[in-house]
This record gives structure tokens, sequence and C-alpha cells, in this order.
């Protein structure tokens, strides 16, 4: 097994705060085209279900979509084809930990990348005993006119989209309906991550978000009508 953190650029361009962070961990299983993607629908549907035994929040079949786009586990396992690209996303580092650890034991033949925390990272492949990584890779944040970026506390939720697939005027409307009792965190939170069509949107550390955010957005009215 191959380890990564991270291989794949999408996976790794996450604005948020350390804290919540630390309860957003990314797992991609991918064949590789020419070498062994041919054959390989058994065993990624073996790979798929250890992913999905171990409390992802959300999890894909990159060719068919995700669960919170309303796809249950058996869907998206049976739509498996060779060649699939699979992802989780855990908001608990015992879970990858575990996860990785039945992939190692699996021994599938499949690349294995990993998005998080560095020195979290570092522990989990100590615990699981991989000697060390394959590739690290590592963003360097955002370059060019970043004035016309969103605010940052949007981009800490967009950007768990890697593909840029959730706009910042959507994240608004669903803060301002959370403000106004309309819809719960949760709620919103899963709404928003239906536009992630690759599956890697935590919808947990989404909600932890959009109530901070909510919470300041009522307090700030409050004051403006006292």
């Amino acid at each position: 097994m191959k380890l990564r953190v991270s291989d794949v650029t999408h996976t790794h361009h996450r604005m948020l705060e350390r804290e919540l962070m630390k309860k957003d961990y990314i797992i991609m299983v991918v064949p590789a085209k020419g070498f062994n993607d041919k054959g390989s629908r058994e065993k990624l549907k073996k790979a798929f279900t250890i992913l999905c035994k171990n409390n992802p929040v959300n999890y894909c079949n990159g060719s068919t979509g995700s669960l919170l786009m309303g796809f249950d586990f058996e869907t998206l396992r049976e739509a498996i084809r060779d060649g699939a690209i699979l992802h989780a996303v855990y908001k608990s580092k015992v879970d990858i930990e575990n996860v990785i650890r039945k992939l190692k034991e699996e021994n599938l033949g499949f690349s294995v990348v990993v998005s998080g925390l560095f020195d979290e990272m570092y522990e989990v492949a100590r615990k699981v005993s991989i000697g060390k990584f394959h590739t690290v890779n590592l963003s360097l944040g955002v370059w060019g006119n970043k004035e016309l970026l969103p605010e940052s506390e949007i981009l800490e939720i967009t950007t768990m989209c890697g593909h840029g697939m959730i706009s910042p005027n959507l994240v608004k409307y669903f803060l301002k309906r959370i403000a106004e009792g309309k819809i719960s965190a949760e709620e919103a939170a899963k709404e928003i991550g239906k536009q992630c069509i690759c599956g890697i949107f935590n919808w947990h550390c989404a909600a932890e978000k959009l109530k901070k955010m909510a919470g300041k957005l009522t307090k700030l009215k409050r004051n403006v009508h006292s």
C-alpha cells in the first residue's frame, strides 16, 4: 500500500482553522491507470466497504455521487466500476487510523491518499507501522489578488469542496436562514455539501462553523436594533 499526504491537490487546499482541521480527515483510494485499473471492481468494492464501515461523515464513488447527494452505501458500492476513484471524510483521527490499518492489512494494491494535519498523519502512520510516506505535498495558500476572494470564514466552508463547486453566495444564503431560525446549521451544511460532487465535503465541520457565524450575525443584528 502506498500512503500519500496528499498527492491529489483538490483535497488539501482547505482553509479551516486548526481546531476544525482536527475533525477533518480525507482519504482517497485509487488504482493506477494502465497498471491495475482493469479488473479492479471487486477489490474497489472491498475498499469501499472498509471506508464506509468506519463512521465517515461523507463518502463517494467518484463516477456516481456522494452520500450527501442522496446515494446510499449499497447503491454507490454496486455502481463501482473498474478504475473508480473512492473518497471518504472522517471527523475522528481514530476512524482514519482504523481505515488505514484495515487497508494495509487487505493489501489491495491501490494508492491511498490521506489529507490532514501533518503531525497527526505522521502519528497515524507510526501507529499503523507505515515506515515512510510515498509522497508528501502541502498547500502554499492562495496567491494573487486576494481582495477578490470571499471573507475568510466563508472560504473555510467553500474550500471543503476541492473543485470549487460551492458558491459563497449559497453559504451566505443558508447563513441568513440559520440566523433567522428557519433551518438548523446541520441541515444547512448537508444542503451545501450536495454541491460537492466528489464527496470530500465535511458537513460536520461546516455545521460547527455555520453555528459560530450565525451566532455573530444574530448578535450584530441585536446590537443594531437595541
